[in-house]
């Protein structure tokens, strides 16, 4: 997630927001967001309203099985 950049349009005026760093603080995990509407620096987001908000889906580069998965016998037809 870290340097994509999401845009909103509130009120026919287009602001941009870039993610510079992910980070984890009290058990929550926080994004650091340069904002164009407030040029002085960057701002906390929380990471899982913001990520329903813009529809971003997490995938891991492999696929996992559940615990028991390997323990499971096929049924042969």
């Amino acid at each position: 997630m870290i340097g994509k950049t999401f845009f909103i349009v509130e009120n026919k005026v287009v602001r941009t927001l870039k993610i510079v760093r992910e980070y984890l603080a009290y058990g929550r995990r926080l994004y650091e967001v340069e904002d164009s509407a407030q040029p002085g620096g960057p701002r906390e987001f929380e990471a899982d309203p913001f990520d329903l908000r813009f529809n971003v889906k997490a995938t891991t580069p492999f696929k996992r099985r559940s615990f028991h998965a390997k323990y499971h016998e096929r049924k042969v037809r």
